[in-house]
Parts: C-alpha cells; sequence; structure tokens
C-alpha cells in the first residue's frame, strides 16, 4: 500500500515536470517572438521613410533579386502597379504599404537568421 502511494507521488511529480518544462518552453517560444519583433522594428525603422524611391532603395538592397513588388502587392491587398506607383513618388507611401514592407523584411531576415533561401512567399532549407 505504502509502495503504491510513493509509485503515486512519483508519478504526479514526473507529470508536473513535465508540464512545467511544457509551459517553460511555451514562454521561451512566446518570449522569443517579441524580441524578433522588437529586433525587426529596430533593424528596419520604415518611420523614417520619406518618400517612396526611400522605401524601393532600402527594399531593393535587402531583396534583390527577388520578385519583392508582387510580395508586397500580396501582403498589402494593393494592385502592383498602384505600389510600382507610389514607389516613384516623392510623397510618402501609404501605412499599409509601410506595414507590409516592414513585415516582408521582417520574414526575410528571419529566414536568412534561421540559414533558410526565401523563393517568393515560401521558404526552404539550402
Amino acid at each position: 500500500m505504502f509502495a503504491l502511494i510513493i509509485l503515486g507521488c512519483l508519478a504526479a511529480l514526473v507529470l508536473y515536470v513535465l508540464m512545467l518544462r511544457l509551459v517553460t518552453d511555451e514562454n521561451r517560444e512566446i518570449a522569443a517572438q517579441e524580441r524578433s519583433k522588437r529586433k525587426v522594428r529596430r533593424m528596419f525603422p520604415l518611420d523614417s521613410i520619406k518618400t517612396g524611391p526611400d522605401l524601393e532603395r532600402v527594399i531593393e538592397t535587402r531583396l534583390a533579386g527577388s520578385d519583392w513588388q508582387a510580395q508586397l502587392a500580396e501582403r498589402s491587398g494593393m494592385p502592383r502597379d498602384e505600389i510600382v506607383r507610389h514607389l516613384r513618388q516623392t510623397s510618402a507611401p501609404p501605412g499599409r504599404l509601410l506595414t507590409a514592407a516592414r513585415e516582408l523584411l521582417g520574414d526575410a531576415a528571419e529566414a536568412q537568421d534561421a540559414g533558410a533561401v526565401t523563393t517568393g512567399s515560401s521558404s526552404t532549407v539550402p
């Protein structure tokens, strides 16, 4: 009888440790995602972008060789020709274009950090 009580306590302890570890792993993952978001905001301070050509330079520098205009159109919900028009104007790009650019650059940075090669909207490990 005593052995069953001890065995039950040990099983409960093991279960507790496993659950605690799971929660800790989830917390680490959430914290890593938050750090990544803050890092992207620091790396890509698009608030300083004043014109469409400024934005185009930043994106072209980081995503040269990819069809980033199509990706911006997909993320922003704007037609590609409208994206191109905004990139040529000397006025500030619309907010949703800046948001889409920040997401696109952030995803590219995360893929690069993970050692993946980004192609279009999917990524594969080299």
